[in-house]
């Protein structure tokens, strides 16, 4: 008498395509411009401790914390301490086309440009709510450490070292979305705040038009409907300074890049900036890096 004998076929519902990676740090204080998807993004928090802020929750986070952003979600982080991020591009389903037709995918909101929804990549095809939160601890954190060490190593060549890698990456992901048991699945609901689109539309204003000389809080208040006092309320809240040390620290931001990068005389540089008067812009710029523009601008390559 044949024995018939049945396969047990099993497959993930997912087919996962990593993007790009990046880890570094960031300073304390540091304010990230607010930026769209195309595809996910897992970041993993190593050390210091910062907050991811999105238009649906706010993520206090600390080493441990993870988060993944879905696409065309406007989010940006900030830095309370020095920062130690390790951040994953990724689609669940290899459809993401801003992989093809994209230098980057994602769009910062101070940029020309709109986003293209169309280049965005799909939902994963089974139940999971984004943005995903979660604080890793014990043994679970100390296993994500060791992943995200090996998988940042080097670019694989063998079939051997790449499928190893996938391998990692699907373990990843596992600890990222993995329910935590009991009281940290307690603490990571707690940690989760409302998200603040208001606040987010200001900084998006904020982050495009700072280069105007003429700009004021009670014009981007205007824009949005608000008063300018709950405008700074915004601002002091999930940032930590008012709106003017925000437009200002921006604008000295973007003339250290200016001074890096161009010759353009420091009187030049404070108007491109948005300062009217160049000694105010000189005397803000000593205040916030302790030196000069001159002294502080680093020779151009030839």
């Amino acid at each position: 008498m044949k024995q018939s004998l049945t396969a047990h076929i099993s497959s993930l519902p997912v087919n996962v395509q990593a993007g790009i990676r990046w880890h570094g740090s960031w300073g304390r204080g540091y304010i990230e411009t607010n930026r769209l998807l195309y595809d996910y993004e897992l970041v993993y928090f190593g050390a210091g401790r910062g907050r991811v802020i999105t238009a649906r929750a706010t993520f206090p986070c600390g080493p441990g914390a993870v988060v993944i952003i879905p696409p065309g979600l406007v989010h940006c982080t900030v830095a309370d301490s020095v920062l130690e991020r390790w951040c994953i591009h990724f689609n669940w389903h290899g459809d993401c086309r801003a992989y093809h037709e994209r230098r980057y995918p994602f769009v910062y909101l101070n940029r020309p440009g709109e986003f293209d929804e169309t280049l965005k990549a799909g939902p994963p095809g089974f139940a999971l709510e984004f943005p995903v939160f979660r604080l890793l601890t014990g043994e679970h954190a100390a296993r994500m450490n060791v992943l995200l060490n090996d998988y940042f190593m080097g670019v694989p060549q063998e079939i051997s070292e790449q499928l190893r890698r996938q391998g990692m990456l699907l373990e990843i992901l596992a600890l990222a979305v993995a329910k935590p048991p009991g009281r940290a699945a307690a603490s990571a609901a707690a940690a989760e705040e409302r998200g603040s689109p208001r606040f987010l539309h200001a900084k998006t204003l904020l982050d495009s038009r700072f280069r105007e000389s003429g700009l004021r809080v009670r014009d981007i208040a205007a824009e949005l409907r608000i008063t300018p006092n709950h405008l700074v309320k915004l601002f002091r809240r999930h940032v930590g300074m008012s709106v003017l040390d925000y437009l200002r620290a921006r604008r000295l931001e973007h003339a250290v890049g200016l001074l890096r990068e161009t010759a353009l005389t420091v009187r030049e540089i404070a108007a491109e900036c948005g300062f009217e008067d160049p000694n105010y812009f000189t005397r803000c710029f000593r205040r916030h890096y302790g030196r000069t523009p001159t002294a502080g601008r680093i020779a151009r390559e030839p």
